[in-house]
């Protein structure tokens, strides 16, 4: 029998979705992905003084303090979602202040589309992992979409992709290792 169709884990799985200890751990993962874009956008703030990214590093420190105070799923879902808005604002700033003077625009997009990337390869390779222990996927902590949505797997990996991949991205635009005339865009 393949080890993703262990039906006593996917058993157990199932048991603790939407309990006090599935919520509790995904309020972890959520707060330690809070903390590593908070602490990756204070290094990135170092090196280029921004006010406008300093403004988004402290209504992501306020958003961290309400995690451990929430008490519903929505509440923790919204919080997300203002994060990222936050979050990718301040990268923006970033990108903008790294390439002043040249396309910010291709940048820009250059930087979307290889973070889109690579975050769908972290994705992948943590829903292989979540296989390989046997566990299904689909259920996450808190939500479980048997269709559409590896909710696990991307609740696992949401703490990580940002220290992998948009320091990887960050750091090839600004010693312009890649630039956006070194892709190609072709019509289907």
């Amino acid at each position: 029998m393949a080890d993703y169709m262990q039906p006593l884990k996917a058993q157990k799985q199932l048991l603790i979705q939407n309990t006090e200890f599935s919520f509790v751990l995904a309020k972890k993962i959520a707060d330690s992905a809070l903390k590593n874009k908070i602490t990756l956008l204070r290094q990135y703030e170092r090196c280029i003084t921004n006010e406008k990214i300093n403004e988004q590093i402290k209504k992501l420190k306020d958003l961290r303090k309400s995690i451990g105070k929430i008490r519903t799923e929505k509440d923790l879902e919204n919080i997300q979602i203002e994060e990222n808005k936050l979050y990718t604002c301040a990268m923006n700033l970033h990108i903008q202040d790294l390439t002043s003077g040249q396309n910010q625009k291709e940048y820009q997009c250059l930087f979307d589309l290889l973070t889109k990337i690579g975050k769908g390869l972290i994705r992948s390779e943590t829903y292989n992992a979540v296989m390989r222990c046997g566990l299904n996927p689909y259920f996450g902590f808190i939500t479980t979409n048997l269709t559409t949505y590896p909710a696990l797997s991307i609740s696992i990996s949401s703490e990580w992709k940002e220290l992998v991949v948009d320091v990887i991205v960050v750091e090839l635009i600004r010693k312009h290792s890649i630039a956006a005339c070194h892709l190609e865009y072709r019509r289907q």
